[in-house]
């Protein structure tokens, strides 16, 4: 499952950055390294939603707090869990 939400995401921040997944790695910044601003990490909130089913909304607080892609996962892992 965990290896499941990491390709997904992966795949997400490639459509989005448009960069090759396998240069999205799991350490990468989303800001630094992906390039993405506020409305990039907007449409990343809103695409992940959407692909995993989580209602985000649930955990706006936690969304700040998401710097890097492994952020995500981790967030991910446990929200799915709930």
């Amino acid at each position: 499952m965990g290896e499941d939400i990491e390709k997904k995401v992966r795949q997400i921040l490639s459509d989005l950055c448009g960069m090759p997944v396998k240069s999205i790695k799991f350490n990468s910044s989303l800001i630094d390294d992906l390039g993405l601003d506020s409305f990039g990490k907007l449409e990343l909130a809103y695409a992940i939603q959407e692909a995993f089913g989580v209602n985000l909304m649930k955990y706006a607080a936690s969304i700040p707090l998401m710097l890097k892609v492994k952020d995500i996962v981790m967030f991910l892992k446990s929200a799915i869990k709930e």
